[in-house]
């Protein structure tokens, strides 16, 4: 039987709301809070959550992502008691089927919830036979990346233009490439051509080629980029920072699919197949004069989103496992284990420069491990390990209570000793962790006599073992 979920604080409208859809056949669900609705939907298989957006325990739309990260990746109708049009566009973009207000007609909000379980059906249905992507160095299962790599699928079988969009280091070159593998053109060329670094001068020249004596340096005939993507992937890397002037160039490309090299009197045809990136907003350049209109219609016909690395829940133990075991291999030494505090950094850090600043900072770590088989936290960037620190301080309650009135402020004697023993532990933790649990080391390094040492790692309950 189909289940829906309904998510809502409002108890009388969870009960109308369960009475009519149970009417239409539907195994309806209730809960009253957003972490109930996610227990809920994690240990049974739902098809569809009706979201309320104020709840008391949180926003519904910073939990649609987490809801179609369970298990059965419901379909979402969002539903509110306000008519608010910036919230109906938040859940679209972060794909919701639907947005709906709870003070609408009970048939409309019945229809929305056909067509989206209608929807579901024939998606299911034509759960087609999954094609297998190959997916070289593109590591993830997330729910957000699972999409993009649908999409990649998708965008594969055609011969559609494709905008992919991210951040800097999401990884956008190594989807353009899987769009060209997976594609019927994979045994022809992937042509990059990085708009950020051609020289405003030459780029005509680059792109299309030009014939001998075309200008005054030009000593031979040279093939265009264009022209060496004939029959494969033509790859626009930061498609942003091209000039206007060669966008309407480039415009007139995609159109007709013709170019003519700086001195040639004849046009001739490319059959590429374009994808481009970028990883700014279009939209605000496009109000600022800087970007064409009418480019951005030629080139999104397909447009994947890249999520940033800190919105894929569970990929960076994917990533570092992946790259220790890479960059062990590439310098033949042998794979380095990790401690629990190591991971825990990695996963609370938010990665602003993503995948690539995760990769650089693996091997950071391998490298100032040197000869250690295991990487502790002390083997982060210096950056990296500053900023977590900043962050749970700031995250943490100031003082430990100190009566059961938890508002009272500790004395000064009080809260110095709480701020002094933690900065204790972290201390011995990365002491530890350099010196590879060797305490005389320990001891020399960190100035105290073993016997103190000892009592200090007993007080804190870290070991003295690695």
């Amino acid at each position: 039987m189909t289940s829906i979920l309904i998510v809502d604080d409002d108890r009388s409208l969870c009960e109308s709301f369960k009475g009519k859809l149970s009417q239409s056949g539907y195994d309806v669900t209730c809960a009253h809070t957003l972490s109930d609705g996610l227990d809920l939907a994690a240990g049974a298989f739902i098809d569809l959550v009706l979201l309320d957006v104020r709840m008391p325990d949180g926003n519904g739309l910073d939990y649609i992502p987490r809801f179609r990260d369970t298990h059965c990746a419901p379909e979402i109708i969002i539903m509110t008691g306000n008519d608010e049009p910036d919230g109906a566009a938040l859940a679209i973009e972060k794909d919701a089927w639907d947005y709906i207000p709870k003070n609408g007609s009970i048939n409309d909000i019945v229809l929305s919830v056909t067509r989206a379980l209608d929807y579901r059906r024939k998606k299911n249905s034509a759960a087609e036979k999954k094609i297998v992507l190959k997916r070289k160095n593109i590591i993830g299962d997330s729910f957000e990346f699972n999409e993009c790599l649908d999409l990649v699928a998708r965008a594969s079988s055609s011969a559609s233009n494709v905008m992919i969009l991210g951040e800097t280091g999401t990884g956008k070159e190594l989807f353009a490439r899987a769009i060209h593998e997976n594609s019927d053109r994979a045994n022809k060329a992937f042509v990059i051509v990085d708009c950020a670094s051609v020289p405003e001068n030459l780029f005509e020249s680059i792109l299309f080629g030009h014939t001998k004596g075309a200008f005054t340096s030009a000593e031979k005939t040279t093939t265009g980029l264009v022209e060496q993507a004939d029959g494969g992937t033509l790859f626009l890397d930061e498609i942003s920072e091209l000039k206007l002037a060669h966008q309407k160039v480039l415009l007139r490309t995609l159109q007709e699919r013709t170019y003519k090299p700086i001195g040639s009197v004849k046009e001739r045809k490319s059959d590429f197949r374009l994808v481009a990136a970028t990883n700014r907003e279009l939209a605000d350049l496009i109000e600022t004069g800087n970007f064409r209109q009418d480019l951005l219609f030629r080139l999104q016909t397909v447009t994947i989103k890249l999520p940033p690395l800190n919105q894929r829940s569970g990929d960076v133990k994917k990533l570092t496992h992946h790259y220790l075991e890479k960059i062990c291999g590439d310098n033949d030494i042998p794979v380095k284990g990790y401690s629990p505090e190591f991971m825990e950094c990695l996963e609370k850090y938010h990665w602003p420069g993503n995948v690539r600043e995760l990769v650089q900072s693996i091997e950071q770590a391998i490298v100032i491990a040197g000869d250690s088989q295991v990487l502790y936290p002390i083997h982060l960037p210096k950056y990296l390990r500053a900023d977590l620190a900043k962050k749970s301080l700031e995250c943490a309650d100031p003082a430990p209570p100190v009566s059961d009135q938890s508002d009272k402020l500790p004395s000064f004697k009080e809260y110095k000793t709480f701020a002094l023993d933690k900065a204790e532990k972290v201390y011995l933790t990365d002491l530890l962790a350099e010196t590879n649990y060797n305490i005389k080391d320990a001891a020399g390094l960190s100035g105290l006599s073993q016997p103190r040492l000892y009592a200090l790692l007993k007080k804190h309950d870290l070991p003295t073992k690695e």
